[in-house]
């Protein structure tokens, strides 16, 4: 099986869903169906998922309401609808609830494969470039170095204080819970210099004054 396609399918009729996962297996994809929406979307937020098939039944309006909830969460996948004898009305419609691609039926296991490839490729995620070097206000924060410096001073970080330094830099202008903050607290008081410079969660190019205890 190829592990980088785990396909969620939804089918009203689970008999249906059943014989689109036997073409999908066929392809060498991995996939689990579902016949209940609310089951459906609550096993895409927490399973793998890469892409979303759809066995469209005109009738039923939550075929297109699992789409757009997956199409407004934060972890998008394509969506493709399988259909049978389609209207041009009704691909119209289901690409006006966010339909990646329509797909009629009966499936050709060939033409189903070029399909979800085309598609896959385009949400191949980029490549984010990696951040090495945070500036705010007269900071400048190296995170493989671990220095902090401002007009020609450096401070060499301890590794909790640069992680506890990034968090904050990573959420920068919005708030940070207490949580994920606590974990660090000690980075606060050892090995600080006399004056620890951080960025406020809260106002851009502000800067919070922590000082070591004595």
């Amino acid at each position: 099986m190829n592990d980088l396609f785990n396909i969620l399918i939804f089918s009203k009729d689970y008999n249906q869903g059943v014989i689109i996962q036997d073409y999908i297996k066929a392809i060498g994809y991995n996939s689990q169906v579902f016949d209940q929406e609310e089951a459906a979307y609550e096993g895409f937020l927490s399973r793998n998922f890469t892409l979303c098939i759809i066995n469209h039944d005109i009738d039923t309006k939550e075929t297109r309401t699992l789409a757009a909830m997956i199409k407004s969460s934060e972890n998008i996948i394509p969506v493709v609808f399988l259909c049978e004898h389609p209207t041009r009305e009704e691909i119209a419609l289901l690409f006006s609830f966010h339909a990646d691609d329509v797909i009629r039926k009966p499936l050709d296991t060939d033409i189903l494969q070029a399909r979800i490839k085309a598609v896959q490729s385009r949400y191949q995620p980029q490549r984010k470039k990696e951040v090495r070097t945070y500036i705010f206000g007269k900071f400048k924060f190296d995170l493989q170095k671990q220095i902090l410096s401002i007009e020609g001073k450096t401070t060499k970080l301890t590794t909790k204080e640069a992680d506890l330094l990034t968090l904050l830099c990573q959420h920068a202008n919005n708030m940070v819970g207490c949580t994920p903050c606590r974990s660090y607290g000690e980075a606060i008081t050892i090995s600080a210099p006399a004056a620890w410079m951080f960025i406020s969660p809260n106002y851009a190019n502000y800067c919070k004054m922590i000082l070591p205890s004595k």
